[in-house]
């Protein structure tokens, strides 16, 4: 390298290499976080009917849809 070059580049920020793996781990952290939150949503509709069936069997609410 030149030194002209070397000056040039000496006050910017150097980025280190790209992992050759990074997309397929972009892609594997992507599916497990829309698998942990597809979880989290069934959890959330799972007590929601749950506290609904209740109240309907105890004739707090006037009907129960599913």
């Amino acid at each position: 390298m030149s030194d002209d070059y070397n000056f040039w580049l000496k006050d910017h920020t150097v980025v280190s290499p790209v992992n050759p793996n990074e997309g397929l781990h972009s892609s594997l952290r992507d599916r497990l976080v829309k698998r942990a939150t597809k979880a989290v949503n069934r959890s959330i509709n799972m007590v929601k009917y749950s506290i609904a069936l209740v109240l309907w069997e105890r004739m707090l609410i006037p009907e129960f849809v599913a």
